[in-house]
């Protein structure tokens, strides 16, 4: 599969609401599931660079039952 396939596979899957697992159901986050949930949003915004950080801190906040 080429990349540009597997941009548009990923874009789609991206924008489809997906439930956020509460802080409750676990105690701790791995960095790989922060790291596909910051990929998610940066999917979501269109695959903009320049906004990693914020994507993770996002990422971090949703996994982790932040407001």
């Amino acid at each position: 599969m080429s990349k540009a396939q597997r941009k548009k596979k990923n874009a789609k899957n991206a924008t489809e609401a997906r439930p956020v697992k509460p802080a409750g159901d676990r105690s701790t986050v791995t960095q790989e599931e922060i790291a596909q949930r910051a990929y998610e949003l940066f999917l979501a915004r269109g695959g903009e660079p320049g906004h990693d950080v914020e994507d993770w801190i996002e990422a971090e906040r949703q996994l982790q039952g932040g407001n």
